[in-house]
Order: structure tokens, then sequence, then C-alpha cells
């Protein structure tokens, strides 16, 4: 009967850690949802923050690269990036088979270059997978605020995907 106890006391604890990690998960997402966290806590720790959320999942690893001060895109477009960038994260997360993610981050006088790169499975930029509409979409709203969105993938290679922002 000890026994029976000790080990439901070991299953409450570990279900205890799981429910405590999984409001913490919530909170951050709903954080990252919140438009007004993205302007408070800055662009690029918005950023660092989606990407620690990918890593603490424990599928990725994750590397930010960031050249010279930190991101500041204003307003809106902000935001549309952000989102892009969680586009691009959740498509690597259903499709790459990828267990590394990279991210670049340059921001020059005049201009603005983030990369994200992954070492997954790639695709045929020929292929139907290039031709689906969330990667159309993503490229239309980078487009809409002046950017670029490029992309380069090779079978067995992996995936990269460039914003260039004026």
């Amino acid at each position: 009967l000890q026994i029976n106890s000790m080990v439901a006391n070991d299953e409450i604890e570990i279900a205890d850690e799981l429910i405590g990690k999984a409001i913490a998960d919530l909170r951050t997402l709903s954080h990252n949802l919140n438009t007004n966290h993205i302007k408070e806590i800055g662009f690029t720790e918005s950023i660092k923050s989606l990407l620690n959320q990918f890593e603490r999942a424990g599928k990725f690893k994750v590397n930010v690269i960031n050249k010279g001060q930190d991101l500041e895109i204003a307003d809106d477009s902000g935001l549309i990036v952000f989102r892009v960038i969680q586009e691009i994260l959740n498509n690597i997360t259903k499709h790459a088979n990828a267990d590394t993610i990279n991210v670049f981050i340059d921001q020059q006088k005049d201009d603005t270059l983030i990369r994200i790169e992954d070492n997954g499975r790639g695709f045929d930029l020929q292929g139907k997978e290039a031709k689906g509409i969330g990667l159309k979409n993503m490229a239309d709203r980078i487009r809409i605020i002046g950017g670029k969105l490029s992309i380069n993938s090779e079978i067995n290679k992996g995936t990269s995907i460039e914003i260039s922002l004026p």
C-alpha cells in the first residue's frame, strides 16, 4: 500500500510539473499574439521569445545571430513581419523534418535582412509545394510593406527564406 502511495505521489508531481509548463507556454503564446507585447518588449526580443518556445519544445536547436543593433520595425510593418516569421517557423515544424533553425538578423542604416534557415528535407522550388497559397501569401504580405521575400531550397539540404526590408 505504501509503494502505491509513493507511485501516486510521483505521478501527481509529474502532472503538476506538466500543468505548470503548459500554463507558462499558454502565457507566452498569449503574449506573442498580443500586438502591444511586441511594441513593449521590442521586435527582436519578441522574435527571440518565439524562437525560445520552439527550442523549449525540444524538437529544434535554434541559433539567433543578430548583427549590429536590435531590430526595430515600426508600427504595423513589425507585426506583419512577426506573423510571417511565425508562419515560416510553423511550416518548418510541419513540413521540413529539420532539427536546426538558424535566424540571422542584420539591420543596416538603410535596409534590414532577416534570414531563416533550416536543415530539413527541402523542397523543389518548381514543384507543387512551392506553388502553395501559404508561401504566396507570405510574399504578398512582405511586398505590401515594401519588402521582398526570397526562398531558396534544395532537396535534402534544407530551406532558406530571406525577408529584406527597406
